[in-house]
């Protein structure tokens, strides 16, 4: 094997279109490391180049025991090329396929704290991982855990991700749905592998990656504890703070550590690199106490919490009867006879004038305003004593005609609105002038006033299409759409395999999967063999066309 720099290269250990990853050595340290490569040859793919120098750039940023460490980064001839601390051990993923999938509660526990300072120091330098899963969480034969792979990870806190890229299963909502990303992401993604490490199984699961993302972003998750018995139920709040819907309610993974260190006895989370080495050098034998002692249910800050609401409600109660009594009092309210009142020859009885206590929504806004009893507002508002003149015909009369003139209204001007439904096929989430409705069939009709509204249509694996709603008298009650219709679908058939780009950006097709849904319009699509070569092929997709492209890697190209 060749040598870049004082690395002596040994292993090649994964290949790409651009370039390789191989184990080595560095001849001065002697010290095994990890090196990834990206050469310049042909036509240079430019973003692809711009991932690789942002990834340097994303490792040079960080300086964190949870976080792989970045020794160089350097150019010899056509190559670029970045040298990472090697680490022996496993990764998450292997530790989970040697243990039945299922992981002891301490030892999800002190992992999974682990991830989060190393994901707390990435986040506080502005960078979202975009791609956390086991196979990126490494684990050492010392017992240290360390976050790597940074091919996909995203700088600065509020960006939209290039596209649905990330692994099936560990995307959150908003990156399937294409808004915008940030650290939450990254949050929703490591309570899937929390939940994957207490259960064996993630909690959106589905016999096809659209199915597995529909169900990310709409189904609800199953407690652990629904799933495997000996789960606290610590663990359920944790995995719905982590797997919200809405990344504004996820907590940031400070907050999380901030809990674990309120509610997790401290003797826990201590000497976490022992208790990981004592679990990975016989996983059979590892026994822990029960976990029950290790949660601080903090019983006595919810019993003083209570106390203190308690206290609280006693204290507006009896500001409230004070506040009645000296109305009732100060008003001078009492039971009257029935009254009478003469005009023009007719005599009108009166029900009885019967004092009411005030109701709790005045006594509230009684209290806010801290009017003095005896204030000239108040005499005004609840002085109600009878006048013991009679009122003549005219006075009533106009009295009538100013409660006639008041009920009198210009006619407000009428807004034109719609119920609409709104219909797909296939099914996909609506999002009407920004706001989201829900995914189709509508359970309901949508109110829709008159004009035009911006229809959004996003569907998993679907490029979003937007549409302009004329709401008008005339318009039809139900809307269809036919996704289909706006899409062209490309089958890639190639034999024995290759790595593909698409204009540019590497396409990671899942097992058993050979199409893609695009956009109509022009592409340049790149197959690369390591051993075969590369092919090239131009492509312009219509609306409403399936096109399939069959590749020989074997066949010669002049």
């Amino acid at each position: 094997m060749r040598k870049i720099a004082n690395k002596q290269l040994f292993a090649e250990m994964k290949r790409t279109q651009f370039g390789a990853t191989y184990r080595g050595i560095d001849l001065d340290s002697q010290q095994l490391v990890l090196v990834k490569t990206f050469r310049r040859h042909g036509n240079v793919d430019e973003a692809a180049e711009a991932r690789f120098e942002r990834e340097a750039q994303i490792y040079a940023k960080i300086s964190h025991p949870n976080v792989v460490r970045l020794l160089e980064y350097g150019i010899e001839d056509e190559l670029k090329y970045l040298v990472l601390e090697y680490i022996e051990g496993l990764t998450l993923r292997q530790l989970l396929k040697a243990n039945t999938s299922t992981l002891p509660l301490q030892i999800a526990l002190v992992l999974f704290r682990d991830i989060l300072q190393g994901l707390a120091a990435l986040h506080h330098n502005q960078i979202v991982h975009h791609d956390l899963k086991p196979e990126n969480i490494l684990i050492s034969r010392e017992g240290m855990v360390k976050i790597c792979d940074f091919d996909l990870a995203i700088a600065g806190e509020k960006s939209h991700s290039s596209g649905l890229t990330g692994t099936h299963g560990y995307l959150a909502p908003e990156v399937i749905l294409g808004e915008k990303v940030n650290s939450a992401a990254d949050m929703f993604s490591a309570g899937i592998v929390l939940y994957e490490m207490l259960t064996g199984t993630r909690p959106f699961e589905a016999n096809s990656s659209g199915g597995t993302m529909m169900a990310t972003v709409q189904m609800p998750h199953l407690p652990p504890s629904k799933v495997r018995a000996d789960i606290h139920p610590f663990f359920d709040e944790l995995s719905a703070a982590l797997l919200e819907k809405k990344s504004e309610l996820r907590p940031g993974s400070n907050d999380v550590l901030s809990g674990l260190q309120r509610r997790i006895v401290p003797a826990l989370l201590q000497k976490n690199a022992d208790v990981i080495c004592a679990y990975l050098a016989a996983p059979q034998k590892f026994v822990q106490d029960h976990f029950d002692q290790f949660v601080q249910q903090q019983q006595s800050d919810k019993v003083a919490a209570h106390r203190t609401r308690r206290r609280l409600r006693v204290a507006l109660a009896a500001v409230a009867m004070a506040v009645v009594s000296a109305f009732w009092i100060t008003s001078g309210w009492q039971i009257k006879p029935e009254q009478t009142i003469q005009a023009s020859g007719n005599t009108k009885q009166l029900a009885p004038a019967i004092a009411k206590p005030l109701s709790p929504d005045s006594i509230a806004a009684f209290v806010g305003e801290n009017k003095p009893l005896d204030s000239p507002t108040l005499a005004t508002q609840t002085h109600t004593e009878p006048s013991t003149n009679t009122p003549n015909s005219e006075a009533i009369q106009a009295v009538d005609e100013k409660r006639s003139a008041a009920l009198i209204r210009e006619p407000a001007s009428v807004v034109l609105k719609r119920n609409v439904v709104i219909q797909s096929q296939p099914w996909a989430f609506i999002f009407v002038d920004g706001d989201s409705i829900g995914p189709t069939p509508m359970r309901q009709p949508l109110v829709l006033e008159q004009g035009f509204h911006e229809l959004l249509l996003k569907k998993p694996l679907f490029p979003n299409l937007a549409f302009s709603i004329d709401v008008n008298a005339g318009m039809p009650d139900t809307l269809h759409y036919s996704l289909w219709e706006h899409v062209t679908t490309l089958e890639l058939q190639v034999t024995p395999w290759a790595e593909v780009a698409i204009n540019g950006l590497p396409q990671a097709l899942q097992d058993g999967e050979s199409e893609l849904i695009l956009s109509p319009g022009k592409y340049e699509i790149s197959f690369e063999h390591p051993m075969l070569g590369q092919r090239n092929e131009t492509l312009f997709l219509q609306p409403g066309e399936r096109r399939v492209v069959s590749v020989n890697m074997f066949t010669q190209t002049n």
